[in-house]
């Protein structure tokens, strides 16, 4: 590819996507707002505007949380934050594939100029290029240079830290080169896609099925994790066990639920509405669709209580760990009566 130096190519549209989605939806910076999707969902929304930027317009976090699997997702492990992570282990890509069309790889490199070559060629086709950064980012944007030193890149990312930014090229070989584990990420091109009904029935057996023991693969990489419910309820029992736990925060040690409930209630909503699910299992799915709206307004006073926006010593506090203790607790009350009522669906479907 014959470019200028010093030139400058950036993905149209990129750049207001994302500043659009930390704002309303991923940023962790607004979790006391009337929508909450904080952490660890960076995966979700880079592949989103990667999405949105490559003309997939008919899908928003909520579709992607529930059909990428991520919405059925619980994992808990004392002293340990990557059960926060399961969702990259369940072949997330795939899913995702089969359920927008949407094709996506992982592109090999060794050093830092085949790692540019293909980010450079990438961008230069329209194509975001995702990274990692602590967690997921993405790169919209580039200039030239013969000279390394003269090239830069455009990263998002609202991980664990925000970035809305140009990078120089010793930060990003740094920041994005070292800690991309040698892969880029990208969209390939439109692929074949599950059957609306297939992949409601998908997703709702997810549901049922991951409430009591999560996939082999998941199991696998965190053997000492608690999953699904009785996950919940191994987290609701450290919470209010100040003793054994002196510090308990809404972050580390969980995948915690208070984004993507609300995502899986939507998305159940709109397979009723869409008339995708049975006529015989609609009003089991309507009632379960409410009752995952009751569990995320559980988690997100929850969050409230240790989140991001609470004061540090909150979770050092008897009084606000046992309440929070209370909110998750409620939460496992309204997820079981959801799950036993998509089981009940699910006989019929």
């Amino acid at each position: 590819m014959d470019t200028d130096v010093g030139s400058t190519t950036v993905i149209a549209g990129a750049q207001k996507i994302f500043e659009d989605l930390a704002e309303d939806v991923a940023s962790h910076v607004h979790a006391t707002r009337d929508h909450v999707y904080p952490q660890p969902h960076t995966y979700l929304t880079t592949h989103l505007v990667c999405m949105k930027a490559a003309g997939w317009t008919n899908i928003d976090f909520d579709t992607l949380a529930a059909v990428s699997g991520a919405s059925a997702l619980f994992g808990f492990q004392p002293g340990t934050f990557t059960p926060k992570y399961a969702l990259l282990h369940i072949e997330i890509d795939r899913r995702i594939e089969e359920a927008t069309g949407f094709g996506w790889e992982w592109v090999r490199f060794e050093g830092t100029e085949e790692a540019w070559r293909i980010l450079r060629e990438t961008i230069a086709s329209h194509r975001a290029v995702k990274g990692w950064y602590g967690e997921s980012i993405l790169y919209s944007g580039i200039v030239e240079g013969d000279d390394p030193q003269e090239r830069k890149v455009l990263a998002l990312c609202d991980g664990s830290d925000y970035l809305d930014e140009w990078w120089g090229w010793q930060e990003f070989c740094e920041s994005g080169i070292q800690q991309g584990k040698g892969s880029w990420g990208r969209h390939t091109e439109p692929v074949a896609m599950l059957a609306p009904d297939t992949l409601a029935l998908r997703v709702v057996r997810d549901l049922v099925d991951w409430a009591g023991e999560h996939p082999q693969e998941v199991r696998h990489r965190f053997p000492e994790a608690a999953f699904g419910l009785a996950g919940i309820a191994a987290y609701r029992d450290a919470c209010a066990d100040v003793d054994a736990y002196p510090d308990c925060r809404a972050c580390h040690d969980v995948n915690p639920q208070w984004a993507v409930r609300n995502s899986t209630a939507r998305y159940l909503e709109r397979i009723v509405a869409g008339d995708v699910a049975p006529p015989a299992t609609r009003e089991a799915i309507r009632k379960a669709a409410g009752l995952y709206k009751d569990a995320y307004a559980a988690w997100r006073q929850f969050n409230q209580l240790l989140g991001p926006a609470a004061p540090e010593s909150a979770g050092r506090r008897p009084g606000i760990r046992h309440a929070a203790a209370r909110s998750i607790d409620d939460a496992l009350r309204f997820e079981t009566q959801a799950i036993r009522l998509l089981r009940k669906a699910l006989k019929v479907w």
